[in-house]
């Protein structure tokens, strides 16, 4: 059977039931796939068939591809080269930067999995620490240089915040100093009305007269 004969989607409610069975006879216990059944990516057949399915789990910018099962192994590599190339498009999308497995398949050494040295453990997310064992990992992009990009922005960012506040505290000193000096002079006016014509009336009277 080849790939243009099943399509691969994202699993719904709709497919939890079969993925259940087949995960059932796979011993991948059905709260396993309760739990991540939207992580799953599945092949179906042109007749709504369930082919098979791989999962992917992500935790910060890390994923985990887990649970594989397949109604017939003679498609497994098949399967498997499509839902890789939809959990390629996931990664890029999410901005992983490792993916970790513990699935056995010579496919995922094919692909660029591999042993993670005592360094790359290190950043295996805690919330994975009980698939440490026999795990295999694959570098996307490298975290350090990212991290470093990231603090880079962070720090662009913050300074033309700094920058558009003190602008802005600017154009407010510039706005308050016109209206006090414009207050000011109106006072000097007033003022300069009043003793005008208390001291010189007359001058008064010959400007405004009747």
């Amino acid at each position: 059977m080849s790939e243009s004969v099943f399509h691969i989607q994202r699993a719904t409610l709709d497919d939890l039931k079969p993925l259940c069975l087949l995960g059932e006879s796979q011993n991948l216990p059905e709260e396993e796939v309760v739990r991540h059944l939207t992580d799953f990516q599945i092949a179906l057949g042109n007749d709504g068939t369930l082919l098979g399915a791989i999962a992917i789990e992500v935790s910060g910018l890390h994923g985990r591809i887990h649970s594989e099962v397949f109604s017939d192994f003679g498609l497994s590599e098949t399967i498997r080269a499509s839902i890789w190339q939809r959990f390629e498009s996931i990664c890029r999308s999410r901005g992983l930067v490792r993916l970790w497995t513990q699935e056995t398949a010579p496919f995922w050494k094919q692909n660029g999995f591999s042993t993670p040295t005592q360094n790359e453990l290190i950043s295996l997310p805690g919330c994975w620490q009980q698939f440490e064992k026999n795990c295999l990992t694959l570098r996307l992009r490298d975290e350090e240089l990212l991290r470093e990009a990231l603090e880079k922005e962070f720090v662009r960012i913050k300074l033309e915040q700094t920058d558009g506040t003190d602008s802005l505290g600017s154009l407010k000193t510039v706005k308050y100093t016109a209206i006090g000096i414009s207050v000011i002079v109106a006072i000097v006016a007033i003022v300069f009305c009043i003793l005008l014509l208390r001291y010189f009336p007359a001058l008064f009277h010959r400007m405004h007269p009747g």
